[in-house]
């Protein structure tokens, strides 16, 4: 080998080098990218599972919420009709009390 060749030899292989640092600078950016999205990421998942964990307690509320409604209506419809037959009753003894006393 000639000194020629041993200079392109050293050129070839400074290049090598130069484009391997380029390399690593792209990869420890990129790392730092890729570490900073995990990190957003993450809180991401916290922030999911607290919402998700307040969406569920609501729902659960929503459902008693409705359950009492539901056995509120339920009752009060009871009582509707019931006192809806009470006044029929008590409408009934009134005739016949008035009608007692106008015999009289």
């Amino acid at each position: 080998m000639d000194g020629s060749s041993i200079g392109q030899l050293k050129t070839q292989l400074a290049k090598l080098k130069d484009e391997r640092d380029e390399l690593m600078q792209d990869v420890q950016e990129e790392r730092g990218v890729v570490g900073q999205m995990q990190q957003e990421l993450n809180k991401l998942k916290q922030e999911q599972q607290y919402m998700g964990g307040k969406l569920r307690d609501k729902e659960l509320a929503l459902q008693d919420y409705n359950r009492m409604i539901k056995e509120s209506e339920t009752i009060l419809s009871k009582l509707i009709e019931t006192s809806n037959n009470f006044l029929k009753s008590l409408e009934g003894e009134t005739n016949k009390l008035k009608a007692k006393n106008d015999k009289k």
